[in-house]
């Protein structure tokens, strides 16, 4: 980076071509600021700038340079090994600097071939959190964020600490403005899956406090009082310590699941005074993926 007001942030530093799955993780670096001391005969580094790209960087062996930065919509997989052509690379990557465009094409092979682990991991962390970007309303919106939770967590990949920042952000906001949902359809629960649910969270989770098991009938369902039941029962679960990390995050992952069932039956139009990609925003910016 030649300017000095320039920085680059997400970096991941590979000191070998061979063990990609190791590397250093940095936040973020301003121009001028050296990531590594020590110069081994072969580097990588991803990194994205502060204009969104991806960027790939390749020191190869005698100290060859090579600059990449993913192209809108272009495939971080791309060029895969065996089955994609390196001349055809370009669709999916640009060169970064004048550099770069003159090497030579059986260096680029070695290039992408050495990276392809590297690629995968550019690949899942900017589409794992694409469905919530294109979501186009609040209930997709909301359908996307819960299923996005509930597979993560399965995976181990996000932080429980932001699932439960921004499941009990974004219930406060429905919550103070559920005079905005146009119809929820009770006769359309299905109440024997959300009592399933409710009553693993309440084995699970001593202090955990039912509300379907109270209801004498589901047309006495009333949203704010739910909101306000699942918000309690995230708040003992991420503060009680009263169960493993393995249950907890069953018990995270069903209470997500009657969110679902809820919401999917639930239209919601707007929420009031709430612009659509304020919410949407403030989601994005406070999901932390592990890295």
């Amino acid at each position: 980076m030649r300017e000095d007001n320039l920085y680059i942030e997400n970096i991941k530093y590979y000191d070998s071509s061979d063990i990609t799955k190791n590397y250093i993780s940095i936040v973020s670096l301003k121009s001028g600021e050296v990531v590594s001391k020590n110069i081994p005969d072969s580097f990588y580094i991803t990194a994205t700038t502060i204009i969104g790209e991806e960027i790939l960087f390749g020191y190869l062996n005698g100290g060859i340079k090579i600059y990449k930065y993913l192209k809108s919509n272009g495939n971080a997989l791309f060029p895969g090994i065996g089955n994609y052509s390196y001349i055809s690379a370009s669709k999916e990557w640009g060169d970064y600097n004048n550099i770069s465009s003159q090497i030579d094409s059986m260096l680029s092979e070695i290039f992408f071939f050495n990276t392809y682990e590297i690629r995968e991991k550019i690949f899942l962390n900017s589409n794992k959190v694409k469905f919530i970007v294109d979501s186009m309303n609040f209930n997709k919106l909301l359908h996307n964020l819960f299923m996005f939770f509930e597979s993560e967590i399965e995976v181990n990949s996000v932080e429980l600490s932001s699932v439960y920042s921004i499941l009990l952000s974004v219930l406060n906001t429905l919550k103070y403005n559920t005079d905005c949902f146009d119809e929820i359809k009770k006769s359309d629960f299905d109440i024997n899956y959300i009592l399933a649910k409710e009553s693993y969270i309440i084995n699970s989770l001593p202090t955990a406090i039912a509300y379907f098991n109270l209801l004498d009938d589901i047309n006495d369902f009333f949203m704010i009082d739910f909101i306000d039941y699942i918000q309690r029962n995230l708040l003992l679960l991420r503060t009680g310590k009263q169960i493993d990390e393995s249950t907890e995050k069953f018990v995270l992952r069903a209470i997500i699941g009657v969110l679902i069932e809820i919401f999917d039956k639930t239209s919601i139009p707007s929420l009031g005074n709430i612009p659509f990609i304020v919410l949407k925003a403030s989601i994005f910016n406070n999901i932390h993926l592990k890295k």
